[in-house]
């Protein structure tokens, strides 16, 4: 039996915790207030409706060698790399400790999001996850063929489903309605979560092979996925500003970066077999869903992606040891001929003129968003892009 010193001690514990979150929330609530908010919600809701009239610059530069008080963690950005049994209340300190300690310039704002690795849905419909590198991957479970996978939402107590619900459902009671932005988890896309449960190259083989399985199974995650969305959602609109993902573009309306990593891996042909109607059923579901374009091996796909009606942007990102982002004016022209918005990451310490070489070449700003959420040295060249656009 636990003595009255142990549960003095654990009352005492728990107690400071509490007014540990509470501090660092109301020291949050005083440096990003109401009119923060509004003025972010009122810049952000102008672009998207290409009412701005500049690109939207969003830079927030991230703490690093941060001192830390008595019951605040390290914040990492892979939860699951938080020691075993840490609280929730925990998680939300580091996070919020971290949040206070951000700088925000231009359009840029203070945003974290449940981190639990890139297509965690992959995990929530049974796959293992593996903490590798300072990342998080997914892997089959067993090895059972992918058509003979029951491929539905674990939900249980201990889930990794269950789990983000309990976090997100926390922020609800503790963070002050309208002024902390949480963004969605990085659920995934369809295609790459099925991918997760298979071992390297069967699921490739697999699309020839086994066509309609492979059809049936996307419908299966794409159901979970839409499940996963909105249950998270209704959570999260209860208390933020708006909707967020990993790539923080505050919108009222919601929003989701959409992708499908293994459309590098094929054709035209399998791509709008497999892959092209799963987006365009997704972007229906969004009133402002954006795609991840990610390597020169998925411009084979570029045009029919754009041609998705209510798909409303691009993220490019040409990938490791392409040329650098000024390099592609094609593909901004045909992306901004199309009738669609750029999203496109800047870090300060590279080119510092990087946005307006991509605005001379597609003759136009208004319609981009630059993000750097990270680190960096060159403050001048921040500063100055600000006194150009801004």
């Amino acid at each position: 039996m636990r003595t009255i010193i142990e549960y003095t001690k654990r009352y005492t514990e728990v107690a400071y915790m509490n007014n540990l979150l509470e501090s660092l929330i109301d020291d949050f609530r005083k440096m990003y207030d109401a009119k923060f908010w509004e003025l972010k919600e009122s810049t952000y809701e102008s672009w998207w409706e290409g009412t701005l009239g500049r690109p939207l610059i969003h830079i927030a530069r991230h703490p690093h060698d941060l001192e830390y008080k008595p019951g605040v963690q390290k914040y990492q950005r892979f939860w699951p790399y938080y020691r075993e049994g840490l609280s929730i209340d925990s998680m939300l300190i580091a996070m919020i400790n971290d949040m206070n300690h951000m700088r925000c310039y231009g359009d840029g704002f203070p945003h974290r999001f449940p981190q639990f690795g890139a297509g965690v849905l992959a995990q929530m419909l049974g796959a293992e996850s593996k903490n590798i590198s300072g990342t998080v991957w997914f892997e089959p479970p067993d090895e059972i063929s992918l058509g003979s996978r029951d491929l539905n939402l674990i939900r249980s107590e201990g889930s990794s489903y269950a789990l983000i619900y309990e976090i997100y459902e926390r922020m609800a009671e503790v963070f002050p309605s309208g002024l902390v932005q949480i963004g969605m988890t990085d659920i995934g896309g369809s295609a790459d979560i099925l991918n997760s449960f298979s071992p390297a190259g069967v699921l490739l083989m697999d699309l020839y092979d086994k066509p309609e399985m492979v059809k049936d199974q996307l419908k299966r995650v794409h159901s979970a996925w839409r499940e996963v969305f909105f249950s998270y959602a209704k959570i999260l609109n209860r208390f933020s500003p708006g909707y967020t993902c990993w790539t923080p573009m505050l919108s009222k309306k919601s929003y989701y970066m959409l992708q499908c990593d293994l459309a590098y891996m094929i054709g035209p042909v399998m791509f709008e077999e497999f892959i092209l109607e799963e987006l365009k059923e997704s972007s229906e579901l969004l009133e402002r869903p954006f795609y991840h374009l990610d390597g020169k091996g998925q411009l084979a796909h570029l045009d029919m992606i754009l041609s998705i009606e209510r798909l409303k942007g691009i993220q490019w990102i040409p990938g490791e040891g392409s040329p650098p982002l000024s390099e592609w004016p094609e593909v901004f022209r045909k992306i901004s001929d199309a009738g669609k918005k750029i999203q496109l990451f800047w870090n300060p310490d590279d080119d510092p003129f990087l946005l307006d070489k991509i605005a001379d070449q597609i003759g136009r700003a208004d319609n981009i968003c630059v993000v750097w959420a990270d680190t960096y040295r060159n403050q001048s060249s921040v500063d100055e892009l600000l006194g150009r656009f801004l």
